[in-house]
């Protein structure tokens, strides 16, 4: 999916670091079940995949009932 310079795939670590300087450039804060906001480091490539996942499911859900 992602591709480096050295090969034709990113490591973990490197996605890792990507998306933590993403989500603290945008300010993410992440919900937290029963704590409210979280900080950016808070985000995880796992979390940040389920989170999209959601948002797509809830967009559809929006759309079939209209």
């Amino acid at each position: 999916m992602f591709l480096s310079r050295q090969s034709d795939r990113m490591s973990q670590i490197s996605v890792w670091r990507l998306l933590k300087k993403a989500t603290r450039a945008a300010g993410m804060r992440p919900f937290v079940a029963g704590a409210g906001r979280g900080g950016p480091s808070g985000v995880s490539p796992h979390t940040f995949r389920h989170s999209i996942t959601f948002r797509l499911i809830r967009r559809e859900d929006k759309r079939s009932k209209t």
